[in-house]
């Protein structure tokens, strides 16, 4: 068993101390019921890839699957497990055929749900990327119906965003940072606002974040 362990300011540890001791405990309880059991600390300082939302999140995902995916994400999936000669998409699209759903949508994603309208979202600063605030990248999402804030509100599976720019990435005034894909007017201003914070410029470039932070047996 292999648990994934999110770390940094859009993961529910915000430090690696209280990572590490999760991590060792649910280590501890798969190993003492005779499960080899290994965590791996992952960044989550910035968003994983460039897919924020459900339709967005799955078309990257099998993106992935297909070869066509960012370093950050990867870099964690192959520590996690190794994909080389298209085996996995072809038991993903047998997985969603044996669940009932229809296995053509790793070749056509306008099966998926789709936003009726996208806003560009643009730099009004000039320099470097050196952090995106990952915890406020989800609440930008979650306003326009990506996710929820209370167990009653209703998910929207189309809506999402899409990070055009990472860490380290130089930026001009004007240059496009991220879009939104959403359904609904409501909150897409308080979204794009939240992007923006979220998006720290700074004169000089800093280097590409660590993803893989730790491995605990």
């Amino acid at each position: 068993i292999i648990l994934d362990v999110k770390v940094g300011d859009g993961a529910f540890m915000k430090t690696i101390e209280d990572a590490r001791e999760l991590s060792r405990r649910m280590v501890e309880i798969g190993n003492s019921v005779g499960r080899k059991t290994i965590a791996v600390l992952t960044n989550m300082e910035e968003p994983l890839g460039y897919s924020i939302g459900n339709a967005n999140e799955i078309i990257e995902g099998i993106e992935a699957l297909k070869g066509n995916w960012s370093n950050d994400l990867k870099e964690v999936v192959y520590e996690i497990v190794y994909l080389a000669n298209g085996k996995a998409l072809e038991l993903l699209k047998e997985f969603i055929e044996l669940s009932g759903g229809n296995g053509e949508v790793v070749n056509d994603y306008s099966l998926l749900p789709t936003p009726k309208s996208v806003l560009e979202v643009y730099s009004n600063e000039e320099g470097y990327i050196i952090k995106i605030k990952a915890e406020e990248i989800g609440k930008a999402a979650m306003v326009i119906g990506a996710g929820r804030a209370t167990k009653e509100d209703e998910v929207d599976h189309a809506v999402g965003l899409l990070l055009k720019k990472k860490v380290g990435d130089k930026v001009q005034v004007g240059d496009l940072i991220a879009e939104i894909h959403y359904n609904d007017l409501k909150n897409i201003e308080s979204s794009k606002n939240m992007i923006l914070d979220a998006f720290v410029v700074g004169k000089n470039k800093v280097e590409n974040i660590k993803n893989i932070l730790e491995i605990i047996e």
